[in-house]
């Protein structure tokens, strides 16, 4: 095919190349927004370097290093100004857009409930893998005692990570790209894209990224009916809480002080292994499950809602 042939499809067809300039743009941006929230984040947490709280070594050291030197109160600051960082980033993205970050779904006014239903859906999947290891003999468990400090760290970090991810993929991620592709195919690249930014996670394997880009999924098949975050972040927050803090598996290969200590036996694919219940076949099984079940609860929601922006 010569140039001036595909010159002439391009010219008659307008809106398909402005499709791929929007979706090539959407990725670039978001990108560039990566690089970007890294040094605002470095910017605004520097006077902790400067003062000697961190310094600059630990940059210098492994994963798995690094979150054993800051301990669950180093990273839990770490993640609030990345957080912050995110959320100040995005802000300008959109802008950049002529919208908001109410229009991308940053708003709890008239989702509290589903908010409930969140932690309530994130706590279940946990649990019922949780039983169901346990009643296997594929772990056993014993409590630890733990004094204040570990657990509102533990809460200040993961909701720093849900709310910065959150924002960052389904708020701009994916709510960009839906306003050019099918809203299918903008959960979908956006699943796969949150799945890649845990590729440096110690421990990740094979089982484990493919349930990173389900729990993608599962965040977004929510996000893709209602254009909401709260859902998200919520369900995201519980997911890491209850399945690191409360009932001691690694997060995403990371290990947090935690309420019950596991013992696991030597079988990765049924218990996760050292990168946690994600890195379970069981979890592959339960989280689809959960899918379908949030895609057949929201469905009749949003063709309603598609019905009433038509009249």
């Amino acid at each position: 095919m010569s140039d001036t042939t595909i010159s002439n499809k391009m010219a008659n067809n307008p809106s398909t190349t402005q499709h791929k300039i929007t979706f090539i743009n959407t990725i670039g941006w978001a990108i560039v927004g990566i690089i970007c929230i890294g040094i605002l984040q470095l910017i605004l947490i520097s006077p902790l370097f400067m003062s000697g709280y961190f310094t600059w070594d630990i940059f210098q050291l492994s994963n798995a290093e690094f979150h054993q030197t800051l301990g669950v109160s180093g990273q839990a600051i770490f993640k609030l100004f990345e957080c912050i960082a995110t959320i100040l980033i995005v802000a300008y993205l959109v802008k950049r857009d002529g919208k908001s970050l109410s229009k991308i779904g940053l708003s709890i006014r008239g989702f509290t409930e589903h908010g409930l239903i969140a932690f309530a859906l994130g706590t279940l999947i946990l649990l019922i893998g949780f039983v169901l290891l346990y009643v296997t003999n594929y772990i056993d468990f014993s409590i630890n005692e733990m004094s204040s400090v570990p657990w509102i760290a533990n809460i200040g970090l993961f909701t720093a990570v849900a709310i910065g991810e959150e924002v960052f993929c389904r708020g701009y991620i994916q709510h960009r790209l839906s306003t050019v592709l099918k809203p299918l195919t903008a959960m979908l690249i956006t699943s796969g894209c949150f799945a890649a930014l845990h590729y440096a996670n110690d421990n990740l394997n094979l089982v484990g990224f493919l349930n990173l880009f389900l729990a993608g999924i599962l965040f977004g098949v929510y996000y893709m009916h209602t254009n909401n975050l709260l859902f998200p972040i919520v369900l995201h927050f519980a997911w890491n809480f209850i399945q690191g803090p409360i009932l001691g598996f690694s997060v995403s290969g990371m290990e947090t002080s935690s309420w019950l200590s596991i013992t696991a036996s030597d079988n990765p694919l049924i218990t996760g292994g050292a990168f946690g219940f994600e890195g379970s076949i069981l979890c592959t099984i339960l989280t689809v499950i959960a899918i379908i079940k949030v895609h057949h609860w929201l469905k009749p929601r949003s063709l309603t809602t598609q019905s009433l922006s038509t009249k």
